[in-house]
């Protein structure tokens, strides 16, 4: 009897946990759960709200520090991404080359902030094109989301196209090194 009785235990003891992983499964896909948003903005270039200084450095022309308030030419399509832009940049204009900027915007409003991570740019001439993937991660109110977005191009004038993520971004990948 006793045998039977363990049994008996175990097999409840199972279907309890069975029960309890199929719970916790269930509420891990909250149905509430909003996917990834896509939105749309588009900006150019405004009033400095912080100078930039400029060295020259063996031909290379490096301009630092430097801050602007974009104009909006369409908000964004999300409220989240609405609010007092700003982008900061610098460059090294090298001689008979490129001009290789990093520069990242910022976005502020009531709810929060999003801060963009440091995007390289490479300007070949006036009537540049060129399209960067940029990465802002939510601040305050929007802590916990990415907004991950294309960013074309043209002259004065940056078209947006992203999507607000809940979570994190996938790792780096670790470098191959051949054996």
């Amino acid at each position: 009897m006793r045998g039977i009785k363990s049994g008996v235990i175990s097999l409840v003891a199972i279907g309890l946990l069975a029960g309890s992983s199929v719970g916790v499964t269930a509420q891990d896909a909250d149905p509430t759960a909003q996917g990834p948003v896509e939105f749309t903005a588009k900006w150019s270039w405004g009033s400095s709200v912080r100078t930039d200084t400029m060295e020259w450095e063996e031909g290379v022309v490096m301009t630092r520090g430097g801050a602007w308030r974009p104009g909006v030419i369409t908000g964004a399509t999300d409220p989240r991404l609405e609010g007092a832009v700003t982008i900061a940049a610098n460059s090294n204009r090298y001689p008979g080359g490129p001009e290789v900027w990093t520069y990242a915007f910022r976005i502020e409003n009531d709810g929060g902030a999003w801060q963009q991570s440091p995007t390289i740019d490479l300007a070949t001439g006036p009537e540049d094109l060129n399209t960067t993937t940029g990465v802002l991660v939510g601040e305050g109110g929007y802590d916990g989301l990415v907004a991950v977005f294309d960013n074309l191009e043209q002259g004065q004038t940056w078209t947006l196209h992203g999507y607000i993520i809940e979570g994190e971004l996938p790792p780096d990948p670790e470098p191959f090194v051949a054996e």
